[in-house]
């Protein structure tokens, strides 16, 4: 019997068992810092979605998801540069 202690980080992130709950976590984690990166954003977008490596963003103003899908590149820097890995590659942007 091994008697080495494991944080529960070390066993989601070294068993392939477990893969869908490590992305669920890194999902809710994106979520959850996407204000803290972009603070100024707060009163701004309604909601924010991470599914795989896509960021949904609710905005009920046309005019500021135009704007941000300008800054879209920026965006997805930002948060993969936070994380140091690559975790969103693509913004999907709703009004409704």
């Amino acid at each position: 019997m091994n008697n080495e202690f494991k944080s529960i980080a070390e066993i989601i992130n070294s068993s392939k068992e477990l893969t869908h709950i490590k992305n669920l976590l890194e999902d809710k984690q994106i979520e959850k810092d996407f204000f803290y990166l972009f603070p100024e954003l707060k009163t701004l977008v309604k909601s924010v979605k991470s599914s795989g490596k896509t960021l949904m963003i609710k905005v009920e103003i046309p005019a500021l998801r135009t704007e941000l899908k300008f800054r879209e590149t920026e965006i997805i820097k930002k948060i993969n540069d936070f994380y140091k890995s690559e975790r969103i590659n693509r913004l999907k942007f709703s009004t409704k």
